[in-house]
C-alpha cells in the first residue's frame, strides 16, 4: 500500500522533460497519481456488496401487516387509490 505522507516527502519540483530521472518522482507525476487515486473512490459503489444476509430479508410484522392490509381492503384491491392510503 502506498503511504502519502512519505511518498510526498520524496517529490521533487518538475524539471524539463529531457532532465528527468527514472528514480525521482516529479511534482507533476505525483499529482496524477493523486488524481488516479481520487478517481478510484467513484468505484466504491461498484465494488462494494449490495445484497447482504440483512439486506435480503424482510422487516419483521411485514407478513402480519400484509395479513391486515388485505383484511381492511378486500373490497377495494382493484382501485389504483387504495394503494396510496395507509
Amino acid at each position: 500500500m502506498v503511504d502519502c505522507a512519505s511518498l510526498s516527502s520524496q517529490v521533487v519540483d518538475d524539471v524539463p522533460p529531457e532532465q528527468e530521472e527514472k528514480d525521482k518522482i516529479y511534482v507533476h507525476q505525483f499529482k496524477k497519481m493523486l488524481n488516479a487515486m481520487a478517481s478510484l473512490s467513484g468505484f466504491t459503489i461498484i465494488n462494494s456488496p449490495s445484497a447482504t444476509e440483512f439486506t435480503v430479508q424482510q422487516a419483521p410484522g411485514t407478513e402480519e401487516l400484509k395479513t391486515q392490509l388485505f383484511e381492511k381492503y378486500k373490497d377495494h384491491l382493484d382501485d389504483p387509490a387504495t394503494i396510496i392510503k395507509d
